[in-house]
């Protein structure tokens, strides 16, 4: 953990993840491991926290569905109830 300017920050990062599969003997390409590091983070839950078992459990969870970042951000964006809001997609504002 790290302060920084005020907040208490958090990292992991590309080699953490590679670490966490190699102890539950997966493999990743770099598309896995960016789509573990982005679901640990937009599922990020504070009551939980992140930790080993958080990284691990997003590993399986990507090998199991062979979901990448880009898939999953899509689908979250595409059911955003922003995007029905008068601001958003649906807007006649030019």
């Amino acid at each position: 953990m790290r302060y920084l300017g005020g907040k208490i920050v958090e990292m992991w990062d590309r080699e953490d993840v590679r670490e966490a599969a190699k102890q539950i003997n997966f493999t990743l390409d770099e598309a896995e491991i960016e789509t573990v590091l982005f679901y640990t983070a937009n599922d990020f839950d504070a009551s939980i926290g992140c930790n080993w078992d958080v990284i691990k459990s997003n590993i399986k969870r990507v090998k199991r569905t062979g979901a990448r970042s880009e898939t999953y951000l899509k689908a979250r964006i595409d059911s955003s109830d922003l995007l029905h809001s008068p601001l958003g997609r649906d807007s006649n504002i030019t």
